[in-house]
């Protein structure tokens, strides 16, 4: 009996080193963002806002404010319109950029809601599918994509024959 309790405390004691072994791993590889608190304590970038997960799957390039005028997904979006208003408010254009290094983030997304959710309140709104790879922003209103930022840049179109308006 001696032997085999012996065997039983070896087995949890390795039980026991290995699950803290792991946990201390996953503790020190854990590299994700979780709320604006870890922007705040690791950076000095000002927040205008947050999106909230949408709980369902949302199709590639969808706009949302004008269909939900009252979901916390366009509260989110108007939040983050009146914020801008606050960094600069200022008369004139104003040029406001989302980018990306990852695939899949929400890019498209953002840039549609923002751009939509700016135009509802009545401002004039030009919105630029930069990605020449993969553009996806015309989806999102139904547009052509025959021609556009490719099209300017190798002369074939001018910028006034790419402008497609929207309601």
């Amino acid at each position: 009996y001696p032997k085999s309790n012996v065997i039983v405390l070896v087995f949890i004691f390795a039980a026991l080193i290995i699950s803290l072994l792991v946990l201390i791993t996953r503790y020190l590889f854990f590299n994700e963002i979780t709320s604006v608190s870890d922007i705040k304590a690791y950076t000095d970038a000002p927040v205008i806002g947050v999106i909230p997960k949408f709980k369902k799957h949302v199709p590639v390039s969808q706009l949302l404010v004008d269909k939900n005028p009252k979901s916390r997904l366009s509260e989110a979006f108007r939040n983050i319109r009146s914020n801008l208003q606050f960094i600069s408010n200022d008369d004139g254009p104003k040029i406001l950029t989302v980018s990306s290094t990852v695939s899949g983030e929400g890019k498209t997304f953002v840039a549609i809601n923002i751009a939509g959710i700016i135009a509802i309140s009545g401002k004039k709104v030009i919105l630029l599918d930069l990605d020449l790879r993969k553009p996806k922003i015309h989806i999102g209103f139904n547009a052509d994509n025959s021609k556009g930022i490719s099209t300017i840049l190798i002369n074939k179109h001018s910028y006034r024959d790419c402008l497609k308006n929207t309601t």
